[in-house]
């Protein structure tokens, strides 16, 4: 079993691998696109493999989540394209891992990328589902940790039809779809915090009496947000008053 370079030199790897492979750079647009775009996160996260799997080497991929009890356990996410390794993919949904156990387990205790150059030559300690894997023919595999801040929040694990030692390239593709994914979530948490930001502010100004607003300034003075006061003093509700198109606004209904 092999584990990634450091970081701080892997960072380097990724971006010369992204400058010399336009394959690889249009794999992460199209993963950017379709997790940016899916409906819940489950969808988004097997179309992400879907794709992994679809444009690279590996022919099997499943996503781990930590547990409240210090376990890793199969998300229900995985994908392969090939029937003859759905037996292993069925299998492996009831299956979970103490951390540092097993692969999914082994990564996401040391936050680090680890490969395995044929999963049949590891002991049963190592790889639980050995057999498993040999009896649908997977071989080399690769967990990867994606992480956000300090925090690991899921072990991406994938698998070859083939025994391999460790391939580099494909070790850069998939940390460095992780890392895209982790930054997705950093920016999808982002805008979620703002929100809520938002949210409270307003709750905080419907408490105020008469109306507190927000506006874009003169020449116009349009309405960004107003508070529930405004129902009080002018009758109009702030979805009303704050529309762009609405055929009324505050400075109709006000007067200096």
């Amino acid at each position: 079993m092999a584990h990634s370079p450091n970081l701080a030199s892997l960072q380097s790897l990724q971006d010369d691998f992204l400058a010399v492979s336009p394959e690889a750079s249009t794999l992460l647009h199209m993963i950017s696109v379709e997790v940016s775009q899916a409906d819940n996160f489950e969808l988004a996260l097997r179309r992400l493999l879907e794709l992994v799997c679809v444009h690279t080497e590996w022919v099997v991929g499943e996503v781990w989540l930590p547990t409240a009890e210090q376990s890793l356990q199969h998300s229900k996410v995985w994908f392969t394209i090939q029937p003859k390794y759905h037996d292993f993919g069925e299998a492996s949904l009831n299956w979970h891992f103490d951390v540092g156990e097993g692969l999914p387990g082994q990564v996401y205790k040391s936050a680090q990328t680890l490969w395995v150059a044929d999963v049949t030559d590891l002991p049963p300690a190592l790889f639980r589902r050995r057999k498993l894997a040999r009896s649908c023919g997977l071989r080399a595999a690769v967990g990867v940790p994606v992480t956000l801040d300090a925090d690991t929040l899921m072990v991406l694990v994938f698998f070859m039809s083939e025994a391999r030692d460790c391939d580099f390239l494909q070790v850069h593709l998939v940390e460095t779809v992780a890392a895209h994914l982790g930054a997705i979530l950093r920016l999808k948490r982002t805008e979620a915090e703002l929100v809520a930001h938002q949210q409270y502010l307003q709750r905080l100004m419907n408490t105020l009496p008469g109306i507190v607003f927000t506006a874009q300034g003169p020449p116009d003075w349009h309405m960004r947000s107003l508070s529930d006061g405004c129902v009080r003093l002018t009758g109009y509700n702030h979805q009303e008053l704050v529309t762009v198109d609405s055929p009324v606004s505050l400075n109709d209904i006000t007067y200096p």
